[in-house]
């Protein structure tokens, strides 16, 4: 997603042990340097979490909401969880 200043931001899904966790990369310079990952789920388990969807506010916010399992024990029934994060913020609100 690109706002009006030209920042491009970057969802990311990740398989691994923890099977998909998401999180959220920003270039401020065209794509020259991107940032470090920053996880946006903040389960402790290995539940899955997929389909992010992104959203910038005017005010730089940035809103993410995705489908998680982490409420069934069986891995299998989805939710919608929420995270946002603030501009200048080093971490996502807790979902």
């Amino acid at each position: 997603m690109r706002n009006g200043n030209g920042d491009v931001y970057v969802n990311q899904y990740r398989t691994g042990p923890d099977e998909g966790d998401i999180f959220f990369v920003e270039t401020l310079d065209g794509g020259a340097t991107w940032s470090n990952p920053l996880r946006v789920n903040d389960d402790p388990g290995t539940n899955d979490q997929s389909h992010p969807w992104l959203d910038i506010k005017p005010d730089g916010t940035v809103d993410v909401v995705w489908y998680d399992t982490r409420t069934d024990p069986n891995d299998r029934l989805l939710n919608v969880f929420f995270a946002a994060l603030g501009l200048g913020a080093g971490a996502f609100t807790p979902n």
